[in-house]
């Protein structure tokens, strides 16, 4: 049940982070009386939950949290010396 519940948490964090941003410009849009920010935001939303969801799914590294303990840099892992 937490897996699960861990799961639904992760796809309303994406689909929150692809649409807020247009939402928002939308809002722009009405207040300042232009006509391009909610174009812009729900552009900005999807490269940004794009990515986001790369990471989360391990397609792209997303920094230190991911590399396991003994990690080389270059995403190799090191290997223990035999002792005699």
């Amino acid at each position: 049940m937490a897996l699960a519940a861990q799961w639904v948490s992760r796809i309303l964090t994406v689909c929150l982070v692809i649409i807020a941003p247009g939402i928002l410009g939308q809002w722009l849009d009405r207040r300042w009386e232009t006509n391009f920010l909610a174009l812009l935001g729900f552009a900005f939303g999807l490269v940004t939950g794009m990515y986001y969801l790369l990471v989360m799914t391990g397609a792209i590294r997303g920094g230190d949290q991911r590399k396991g303990v003994g990690s080389e840099p270059d995403g190799s892992e090191q290997k223990e010396a035999d002792s005699p």
